[in-house]
């Protein structure tokens, strides 16, 4: 992955991540050198240029979805929320299926930091999940 992209992908990963208070935003453990890291290990080089088209797609089309010329990190929270309902509620599967992507590569990153899962209370063995 380009520099760019790499600076990108940590961004989308931080405009994605719920901000909770004492928990490190994905950029600030690192989720440029994780993408980048999910991208070069798939078992196919098609594979990891579709991860990078994704991301391209994800960070460059406010501008046709609401009509912002913006990229997705750099929309106020109430249209990055929009912006994403529009992926994960599309009519069509495959379009659907790319948000659950962006959001699974924020939970492979950020959600097994240990402040993130001391905040969210994960942290303790054995603990009984709270539904």
């Amino acid at each position: 992955m380009t520099t760019l992209e790499r600076r990108w992908a940590a961004r989308t990963l931080d405009g994605l991540a719920p901000e909770l208070d004492g928990t490190p935003r994905p950029s600030a453990i690192g989720a440029d050198r994780f993408v980048a890291d999910f991208v070069a290990s798939q078992p196919s080089a098609l594979q990891g240029v579709g991860l990078r088209v994704l991301l391209l797609l994800f960070v460059l089309l406010p501008v046709l979805v609401l009509g912002r010329p913006r990229r997705f990190f750099s929309l106020r929270m109430d249209l990055r929320e929009r912006y994403f309902l529009w992926w994960y509620e599309h009519p069509i599967y495959v379009v659907r299926q790319l948000a659950i992507v962006m959001k699974t590569l924020l939970c492979l990153h950020w959600l097994g930091h240990p402040d993130v899962q001391r905040r969210l209370g994960c942290d303790k063995p054995n603990a009984r999940p709270s539904i």
